[in-house]
């Protein structure tokens, strides 16, 4: 069977010529009415069987282009998502450690704090003690090296027997 690449219009354009043909033949030329039934029939039969198959192949079409645009909407959301929670998490992250730092800053001034208290109840200066007493030495080296100048200043016109 010989393979039909006609178009729908030109399908029925040819089913109109052949009924037009059927009306101008004689009568005794003239096909009968099951033969005429049969062409119109195989005509129909062929127009429907296109139409059928450019449904289909308009379909298929249409699935595609229509996955293609799912699939690219799908990647571009997934890439937005991803981005947003690496956003997100390192900002949980930096929160995290902001807090731990804040607590572990704490427990460091509230363990120096215990410590310092149970040093001072035994009897240990403190840090800032031993500092206020370096400070007061620092004078007291000051005041006495001025009271020894002066000392030596006011003893060189006297002699001591």
């Amino acid at each position: 069977m010989a393979t039909h690449t006609s178009t729908p219009n030109q399908n029925v354009k040819q089913h109109l010529k052949n009924v037009q043909s059927i009306a101008h033949t004689p009568e005794g030329k003239r096909p009968s009415i099951f033969a005429k039934a049969a062409g119109i029939l195989r005509t129909g039969t062929r127009f429907a069987w296109h139409v059928g198959l450019g449904t289909a192949v308009s379909l298929e079409e249409k699935t595609l282009e229509i996955t293609r645009d799912l699939a690219q909407k799908g990647e571009s959301f997934e890439a937005k998502a991803k981005a947003g929670l690496r956003e997100r998490a390192t900002l949980s992250a930096t929160k995290a450690r902001d807090r731990a730092h804040a607590r572990v800053a704490e427990l460091e001034t509230a363990m120096d704090s215990g410590v310092n208290r149970s040093l001072h109840l035994i009897g240990v200066p403190s840090r800032r003690d031993i500092v206020q007493l370096e400070q007061l030495l620092e004078e007291m080296s000051v005041t006495l090296a001025e009271l020894t100048r002066q000392t030596q200043a006011s003893g060189t016109g006297k002699k001591v027997s």
